[in-house]
């Protein structure tokens, strides 16, 4: 349909009938969802009594059509029609009302028809495509704002996720603004590659993206009004403006802090006329639209995923669990529920949500005295930005009408840390005369503060001020300029003043090079985890599901690093496979759970019989701790989950040595659930949980396998006769270098010199120019990929270019460096080359 047109005729349409057909078809061609109840000349009655017939209804908007409202006996008129409906048995709930004829649009409250809480107008002069989406986006809100909804993941997906008019209009302003800015504004650009640097820290290279950047912004900025409108909800108290809301400031007024933070996404602080227009429009359809009443999931996951796109999160290895999941790892987790809880890989929050609720539901404490005991035990670390406030938010949610009772300030214990990888104290001379010291890294300076482990706050106001200092008070003597201004640090902290000062001096160099950025919140956060290091009780959540080929060179070494730590041995071939969701689990068990804690982990499906997780399977040492898992699920036959089958491995931190067990207690979880996010009472309705055994199986000395409900028993003695016969087949990567296409000439062409171009697989995530060349017939193989084999048969072999030779009964891998014909060495020196 032709969008122009259609409200041209509805402009030049000669009845109210004629226009009320027009706007319906319209409608339904650019923003009515299906489901949406539409009624057309409906019957109305007030006590019973027949009083006329509404010209359109949808939902619970009433519209009255005009030939032109413009018209006052015409206007007039309609509002004594709405006035009538609102008196109507069938709209008597309805809070708002539309007086149109089509193009022109006034909106009425039901409780004041003497002025219109808003009019706009279709463009018709001024047809461009922007002014076509932000009439659109107006319609949209208030056909949306008919009835309140109750606030679950489902339904903000389907307002605010990417489908939605909401999303795609405000993301391009926000793109706009971001493009001009990045180009004027020092600082925001300075913001962006801060963001870029921790997101690759970890992620590498390839999910990076100018796109990703303002998709998280505005998650940020629609997370916060969220959170505001929970918090209004049981306060009472509105903000001035949504600036107030945005940088916190509303927040700190009712004493709690740290919930937001000077981070990444504050580049739009710079555009405010960008951040009013994008906040306005977003906070007019929460307020209209949710009910804040009962929630009882974690409601902000499913936005996340939808906007993060797919291709993304499976490269940065998140995937969002189930509410009923992390609701079960808890209770099975968790014994105690009075202990201290952690996810050090938190995302969203679903896991501090559900044990949030657990001890409001279980522990009989006054309010005052649960909401203290909940913040100084429920715990959350994650190195993705916009994962923190997505669970902060979550956890602001899950206290609820607690933070009433609240005695002093607060303190969300949730950071942007990577708690697989932080900085470890340091002791020795440098680090000044009493304290532990930490060095951290930044632009290549190294920045050293002393810390006090059991006192947060006071570290956190070092940090602050030595920003403060290199930021604005650099020509004042430090030591006098903390004595003054910082009498506390002064205090804690004066043996180490030739320390600290060390730190400011190199951090005012990176200012004065960088710009003043964020560096506090990057400080702060980074250090968190070393105060709850041997302090946890339970540890719970789902790790990223990382492997080794996904992570950047930096990373993989440290990896490498935690293998020979751990005394793990994968075999080389292997390597590339490993995943890192059981290491972050032997990891996280050593760091922060006290001797005798518990440790629950929503894992890949890989740690029943992947080879590249047998370490896993089988070792129970770990320098000086042991990991004795007492309970494992398996999930492999439930849908939906995640993308990847997945498991659950509960286990407890030993002091001593633990005998790898033969047979471990299980559930069995097996069925077809309606959605994926579903309440646990709801899930076990679709479920058929079965206890069972898990028991490890010995195919060979390498190969033991985690089998669920078979006899378990050493199978070395029950081999078939032809299983030497077989060999695993080789790991190719990437295949960009080495399979191949031979280039027809026409003419032939020489044994020694076959014409060869590579060909593009998808499966690579290096993108290189192709190979063309030449190589020697012997060095040509055909190969038979999975994806070309089928029963009894396949569909073609493929020719790859493998520089091996053979050598008895074995072949030998041959590089540049070796005695290989002329063409060959340069086929592999430009394959080196690339990689």
């Amino acid at each position: 349909m032709n969008v122009l047109n259609t409200l041209e005729d509805i402009k030049n349409a000669n009845s109210e009938a004629a226009k009320v057909s027009l706007f319906l078809s319209f409608l339904k061609s650019t923003i009515l969802k299906g489901e949406t109840k539409v009624e057309v000349e409906k019957s109305v009655s007030e006590d019973g009594v027949f009083i006329g017939r509404t010209d359109l209804s949808i939902g619970k908007v009433v519209f009255e059509f005009k030939k032109n409202i413009k018209s006052r006996p015409q206007k007039r008129k309609g509002l004594q029609e709405l006035e009538r409906y609102f008196h109507s048995d069938q709209f008597k709930d309805s809070q708002i009302g539309i007086l149109t004829d089509g193009i022109n649009f006034e909106v009425y409250k039901r409780n004041n028809l003497t002025k219109p809480i808003d009019s706009f107008s279709a463009p018709i002069e001024e047809p461009t495509k922007e002014k076509i989406k932000e009439f659109l986006i107006k319609l949209d809100r208030y056909i949306l704002s008919s009835k309140k909804i109750d606030l679950t993941s489902e339904n903000i997906v389907n307002i605010f996720g990417q489908g939605s008019v909401l999303f795609r209009q405000s993301v391009e302003k926000l793109k706009n603004s971001f493009e001009k800015l990045k180009e004027e504004e020092k600082e925001v650009s300075l913001y962006f590659n801060q963001w870029k640097s921790f997101m690759k820290y970890i992620y590498g290279e390839n999910v990076i993206s100018d796109e990703m950047f303002i998709r998280h912004t505005y998650l940020n900025i629609l997370i916060k009004i969220i959170s505001y409108n929970t918090l209004k909800k049981i306060f009472g108290i509105q903000a001035r403006d949504f600036i107030q809301v945005l940088n916190g400031e509303y927040f700190e007024n009712l004493s709690i802090y740290n919930y937001i933070e000077k981070d990444f996404f504050s580049w739009i602080f710079f555009d405010i006329e960008t951040l009013n227009d994008v906040s306005t429009g977003l906070e007019t359809v929460i307020e209209e639209k949710f009910s804040f009443e009962n929630v009882s999931e974690d409601v902000l996951k499913e936005i996340y995923e939808d906007i993060v796109i797919q291709k993304e999160r499976h490269e940065i290895g998140e995937y969002y669990t189930p509410d009923w999941l992390a609701e079960k790892v808890i209770l099975d987790t968790v014994n105690e529920i009075d202990k201290k809880v952690l996810d050090p890989a938190c995302g969203s929050g679903t896991f501090l949500f559900k044990t949030i609720h657990q001890k409001k539901k279980r522990l009989n404490l006054e309010d005052s005295q649960l909401l203290k005991h909940i913040l100084n035990t429920v715990i959350g670390f994650d190195i993705n930005p916009i994962s923190i406030i997505i669970a902060r938010t979550n956890y602001l949610i899950a206290l609820g009408g607690l933070l009433k009772e609240r005695e002093r300030e607060i303190f969300i214990p949730v950071y942007n840390a990577d708690s697989f990888r932080f900085p470890l104290e340091k002791k020795g001379a440098s680090t000044g005369l009493f304290s532990k010291a930490v060095d951290i890294k930044i632009e290549n300076k190294t920045l050293s503060f002393p810390i006090k482990e059991e006192n947060l706050e006071i570290t956190d106001e070092l940090i602050e001020a030595v920003i403060n200092w290199a930021n604005r008070y650099y020509k004042e003597d430090f030591k006098r300029f903390l004595e003054k201004n910082y009498k506390d640090v002064y205090k804690q902290f004066s043996a180490d003043l030739p320390l600290i000062e060390k730190t400011a001096k190199n951090l005012k160099e990176i200012i004065d090079k960088k710009g003043n950025g964020i560096w506090a919140y990057i400080i702060k956060n980074n250090f968190k985890p070393l105060f709850f290091k041997n302090k946890i009780d339970y540890i719970v959540g789902n790790p990223p599901w990382l492997t080794y080929k996904d992570l950047n060179k930096d990373y993989q070494k440290f990896i490498d690093q935690l293998f020979k730590y751990y005394d793990i041995k994968v075999s080389g071939h292997l390597k590339t496979h490993i995943e890192i969701a059981t290491l972050f689990f032997i990891v996280s068990m050593e760091l922060f759970l006290k001797e005798n804690g518990k440790i629950g982990f929503v894992l890949p499906a890989s740690i029943f019989t992947a080879d590249h997780q047998t370490w896993f399977r089988v070792k129970t040492g770990f320098k000086d701790f042991s990991n004795k898992v007492e309970k494992i699920y398996d999930l492999r036959d439930v849908s939906p989950v995640f993308n990847i089958k997945s498991g659950v491995v509960i286990s407890q931190k030993i002091k001593g040595y633990v005998e790898t067990p033969k047979e471990i207690s299980a559930l069995k979880f097996k069925g077809k659930l309606k959605r994926k996010n579903l309440e646990l009472f709801e899930a076990k309705k679709h479920l058929k949980i079965k206890e069972t055994k898990v028991g490890l199986v010995i195919l060979d000395e390498d190969k033991k396998y985690w089998i669920t409900g078979a006899p378990f028993k050493d199978l070395r003695a029950y081999k078939s006769k032809y299983y030497r016969m077989f060999k695993q087949g080789a790991t190719i990567v990437p295949r960009r270098f080495w399979f191949v296409e031979i280039e027809e000439t026409g003419l032939g062409y020489a044994k020694d010199k076959i014409p060869v171009i590579s060909i593009e697989d998808p499966q690579d995530k290096i993108k290189v120019p192709p190979l063309k060349g030449t190589v020697p017939e012997k060095y040509l193989y055909k190969t038979l990929l999975s994806k070309n084999l089928y029963p009894f048969g396949y569909c073609k072999l493929d020719n790859v270019v493998l520089p091996i030779e053979p050598k008895g009964n074995r072949f030998v891998l041959k590089t540049s460096k070796d005695d290989v014909p002329v063409n060959l060495k340069e086929w592999l020196e430009k394959a080196e080359k690339y990689w």
